[in-house]
């Protein structure tokens, strides 16, 4: 009868840490997806992998609009420098309308300029009809933090007939590869 009793109790001590696995088991995942519960970590946020931005402004629609990359052998566009913003602005209306104003908090100021780099007052959009980079560029005077590939700035679009918008507009990552050698990793700012 003892050998019974202590089969019995060693199938018992079996049995319940097989329970106690699979409980563990069960219960582990939602532990350990609570550790990120009111977190907010940048890979969390979903982010575009597009080199531009396109958005819409009433009978407007913006695209490709981007920040031009440093020149090749820099990493970044420098705090207190200039930066090129490139857009394309398309009009689906039978009306033509006008850019009068970019503001950006990344910059003391934004420039509106022609093709060939001479300052503008306003751009005309005319109707049913486009202008693109080779038209017109928007150049950001005094930099307020320095720019890298790949970041995020915002920026206000005013038109006179459309209104105005605001949207995060990227720093395009380099047209050709940059040598290994010339790039240092450094971390990213957080937003």
């Amino acid at each position: 009868m003892t050998a019974r009793t202590t089969t019995g109790a060693v199938s018992s001590v079996r049995a319940r840490r097989t329970t106690t696995t699979l409980l563990t088991a069960a219960l582990l995942p939602l532990g350990l997806a609570a550790c990120g519960v009111d977190q907010d970590p940048l890979t969390y946020r979903e982010r575009s992998t597009q080199d531009a931005t396109n958005i819409s402004i009433g009978d407007l629609a913006l695209r490709n609009a981007s920040i031009q990359p440093p020149a090749a052998g820099e990493t970044e566009l420098a705090l207190g420098g200039d930066a090129l913003a490139t857009v394309t602005v398309v009009s689906v209306s039978n009306d033509s309308d006008r850019l009068v104003s970019v503001t950006s908090p990344a910059a003391a100021s934004v420039e509106l300029v022609d093709g060939t780099g001479h300052p503008l007052t306003a751009l005309e959009v005319p109707a049913l009809g486009s202008l693109g980079p080779s038209d017109f560029g928007l150049v950001l005077h005094g930099l307020t933090q320095a720019l890298r590939p790949g970041m995020y700035v915002e920026m206000t679009f005013g038109f006179d007939r459309n209104g105005r918008k605001t949207t995060r507009v990227p720093v395009k990552v380099w047209d050709t590869p940059l040598p290994r050698d010339s790039y240092s990793a450094q971390p990213a700012p957080e937003e």
